[in-house]
């Protein structure tokens, strides 16, 4: 499967062009670095991409094929195809880990059963195992980080998108976080996108591409 913008243009007000004539593509298995300066556009192309803002021209293709116009029709290509992990994270933290990855999925209609199951699978996978039943707020910002990977994950999506999930870390604990997703990576047919300013994090994915004078450059 694969996750594309065809000339994708972006506009705030009258002159700020953020995008112009994007193309760009994600397929199975594959791995991005989106990277650029500060207001550059990288948030902007990452939420046109997870279908939360639509462009003023161009498409997102899913597949091949156009994304769905209406918003429940976007909103169904969402809940099955992506997972979401963001800068600022959050957490029920006086809930347990396992609580806070099961939820979702109960509101997304899952049997209880199969989302308690999947969610243990997904923080086995993310190393939190053994933090399964400790409330949030006992847990340290790399492993509240490493939570919303397992969240993202639970559902087992196409798709992973990530904004700068290290933006609000330490050194130490980014490394952490970047372990896991290398860790991922290596396993999951899923593919990820990571907008991301620390070559850090670029160096995880198998490929980078800066957005510079609001169109994608790739090395």
């Amino acid at each position: 499967m694969s996750l594309a913008l065809d000339a994708v243009s972006m506009r705030y007000g009258k002159d700020r062009l953020v995008l112009d004539g994007v193309d760009f593509e994600v397929a199975d298995g594959d791995s991005v670095a989106v990277m650029g300066p500060s207001g550059s556009g990288k948030t902007t192309l990452i939420s046109i991409l997870g279908l939360l803002i639509e462009p003023v021209s161009g498409r997102v293709l899913v597949d091949g094929e156009p994304a769905p116009k209406s918003e429940g029709g976007r909103h169904a290509v969402r809940s099955a195809l992506f997972g979401w992990v963001l800068q600022t994270v959050n957490t029920f933290s006086r809930r347990t880990a396992l609580d806070n990855v099961v939820v979702p999925m109960l509101a997304a209609g899952q049997d209880r059963r199969a989302a308690a199951a999947r969610g243990e699978e997904a923080l086995a996978r993310v190393g939190l195992a053994k933090m399964m039943d400790e409330p949030v707020r006992h847990l340290s910002g790399g492993e509240v980080q490493r939570l919303c990977i397992a969240r993202a994950l639970a559902h087992r999506p196409r798709f992973l998108l990530a904004d700068e999930p290290t933006g609000q870390l330490d050194h130490a604990t980014s490394m952490e976080v970047l372990d896991v997703l290398s860790s991922l990576l290596a396993e999951s047919e899923s593919a990820l996108v990571v907008v991301t300013h620390d070559p850090s994090v670029a160096r995880v994915c198998r490929r980078t591409v800066q957005l510079v004078d609001a169109g994608v450059k790739e090395p």
